[in-house]
């Protein structure tokens, strides 16, 4: 893996719940120095979810061996962009979902998720998954 990759939060709860294709991708991807992680992700995994501390710690481990990216301006303005366009086209995935997929898009990094079903709607957005990553 020669390129950052962008985890989305199905993917870090998958690994967290230690289901195999995640815990595979997220170890190998951290092996290389190239797993990326929202700041929007972040942001949801701190947010009401009780985790053992076992859990808690792992994710703390995984905050520091990742490179977070953050909401800027740019992709800030791409978020309102796509969000105006998905209402548009009766398509809206979500604020959370909208500001990760603007992220990603901001930086020129795919995207990794267990539920694509959402970030398909993006248009340009690189989109996979912890099997095809």
């Amino acid at each position: 893996m020669e390129t950052l990759v962008v985890a989305d939060t199905s993917v870090i709860v998958d690994f967290l719940q230690g289901r195999a294709p995640a815990r595979h991708f997220i170890e190998e991807t951290l092996a290389y120095g190239r797993l990326g992680l929202t700041s929007i992700t972040v942001f949801e995994l701190c947010v009401g979810l009780n985790f053992t501390d076992k859990r808690q710690q792992a994710l703390t481990q995984l905050f520091r061996l990742s490179t977070i990216l953050p909401l800027d301006y740019k992709a800030a303005r791409l978020a309102a962009e796509l969000e105006n366009d998905l209402r548009a086209r009766g398509e809206v995935i979500g604020l959370a979902d909208t500001l990760i997929a603007a992220i990603c898009l901001a930086q020129k990094r795919p995207l990794v998720s267990s539920n694509t079903r959402h970030f398909q709607r993006v248009p340009g957005l690189k989109l996979l998954t912890p099997e095809t990553a």
